[in-house]
């Protein structure tokens, strides 16, 4: 069995947080890690940055003659573990509905099985049901913290 822990940042500006896994590569790309010192005080700061406080850090600290900051890049969605159980859950669901209903729909009229077209429009709905589906997954990531 594989185990992998998970880290939890807290922005030290803003205080949002974020949990991710602690494997090589998995540190959120978008944030950013930060280290202030004056020597002359014996003052050392370290800490996290969301991505927002980054952006208003790096404004902050920008020389007034240097060139705009590029704009952002379109947010990508990462899944954690426990978003990627849900929306999997949830389709599982979905699956499970559709069949019982269809399987239940044969049982009603069981001489149905005889006539040969009587599969034919067991797909009819299929695009109506997958929209359904990418629908309340949409939903559902939009519940998630980062969604």
């Amino acid at each position: 069995m594989t185990s992998t822990r998970t880290i939890r940042l807290t922005c030290d500006r803003c205080g949002a947080e974020v949990t991710h896994d602690d494997a090589d590569g998995h540190r959120p790309r978008d944030w950013e890690g930060f280290a202030l010192s004056n020597a002359e005080r014996g003052i050392q700061l370290a800490g996290d940055l969301c991505p927002s406080c980054a952006m208003h850090m790096a404004d902050a600290l920008r020389h007034p003659d240097a060139a705009p900051p590029a704009p952002p890049a379109p947010k990508q969605l990462g899944l954690t573990l426990e978003s990627y159980r849900i929306i999997v859950a949830d389709a599982d669901a979905a699956i499970r509905t559709a069949i019982t209903e269809a399987v239940s729909e044969f049982r009603e009229t069981p001489t149905k099985m005889l006539d040969p077209d009587a599969f034919a429009d067991v797909l009819i709905n299929a695009g109506i049901h997958a929209e359904a589906l990418v629908d309340r997954m949409r939903a559902r990531l939009k519940e998630l913290p980062h969604g």
